[in-house]
């Protein structure tokens, strides 16, 4: 990875930068590094390096309302944008994608599946991975696991938003949230919209099929996202 490709670089045009600094090691911070730049010369990374913290400089930590957390980013060629479960425009929706706009309230329908609209009204769109590459499956959940967990013990303590929590990678972080004061009826648990999952419990979480996540976390917030808005599409409008 190049300087400016550089994760941590990055983030100090952000208000996560300074809150990273504190909450998590130098050494969890050095060791993603050195791997990142490791698999970037093996294999072949996704999302590209310039948009694996992308969720975090669309979504800034004090504008944070809703945290959708899910496993990891697409594996198809051109599909992983930084930003969990979305597409670029004129990509076809992928099959967790699709599972998802059918819990979106009645009369919702996206024209495609690029989330920036959810981004800008403060839904932080977050993988239990940032980074995968289709050669190494499964390789950088570990890497990956402080960040993340660095960033849940963050956005808890500061902002205590609503957490979706969709599969069992996602639901496996419901103790930190809980440990860094997350209020219990702000976290909202089902199983994986993908195919495979949607159908069927997680442990004793329900199917996703079987829930209504956006409706449940509309009824949370004070002010409530805008889930069928397209509006904010501009990388530098909305709300950053």
């Amino acid at each position: 990875m190049t300087d400016q490709d550089d994760v941590f670089r990055r983030l100090c045009g952000t208000d996560w930068g300074a809150a990273l600094d504190r909450e998590l090691d130098l050494a969890d911070r050095d060791r993603l590094e050195r791997f990142l730049d490791e698999e970037c010369a093996r294999c072949e990374v996704r999302p590209s390096p310039d948009r694996i913290v992308r969720a975090f400089e669309l979504t800034w930590c004090a504008d944070t309302r809703v945290v959708i957390v899910g496993q990891d980013p697409y594996p198809g060629v051109g599909l992983a944008d930084g930003l969990a479960f979305s597409v670029p425009c004129g990509e076809k929706v992928p099959g967790s994608l699709r599972n998802i706009f059918t819990r979106l309230p009645e009369g919702c329908c996206p024209s495609d599946g690029d989330l920036r609209a959810w981004a800008h009204q403060g839904v932080l769109l977050l993988n239990s991975t940032l980074t995968g590459c289709v050669e190494r499956e499964h390789r950088h959940q570990t890497p990956w696991r402080p960040f993340i967990e660095a960033i849940l013990r963050i956005v808890t303590c500061e902002r205590d938003p609503v957490f979706l929590l969709w599969g069992r990678h996602a639901i496996d972080r419901e103790p930190i949230i809980r440990e860094a004061g997350g209020s219990p009826d702000r976290i909202l648990t089902s199983s994986h919209p993908s195919p495979l999952s949607a159908r069927q419990p997680c442990g004793a979480h329900p199917p996703f099929l079987e829930t209504d996540p956006f409706v449940c976390a509309n009824a949370r917030l004070e002010h409530p996202i805008e889930w069928c808005s397209e509006r904010h599409r501009n990388e530098g409008g909305g709300w950053r």
